[in-house]
């Protein structure tokens, strides 16, 4: 996953990160922490064009990190 990677090579002493990206990899990141029931009212579109989600790491070592270490804590959608 592309998103992985990119959290991979950040450095062990960055305590916060911003990552900006396109569908389909962000999508694809942030439909693995979805609660199904949120991903079912969505269509399967976890995230539709100005969506923005924030992610939890526990971890000491960026490139240490694995599925377990991450978790949703913010989820939006821009309502017109």
């Amino acid at each position: 996953d592309c998103v992985l990677q990119a959290l991979y090579k950040l450095p062990d002493d960055c305590d916060t990160a911003c990552l900006f990206g396109h569908n389909p990899a962000f999508g694809a990141f942030v439909e693995a922490f979805l609660p199904e029931k949120l991903l079912d009212l969505l269509q399967g579109e976890a995230m539709p064009t100005c969506a923005i989600a924030g992610f939890s790491v526990e971890t000491e070592r960026w490139q240490d990190i694995e599925e377990q270490d991450i978790s949703l804590f913010w989820y939006d959608l821009a309502t017109a």
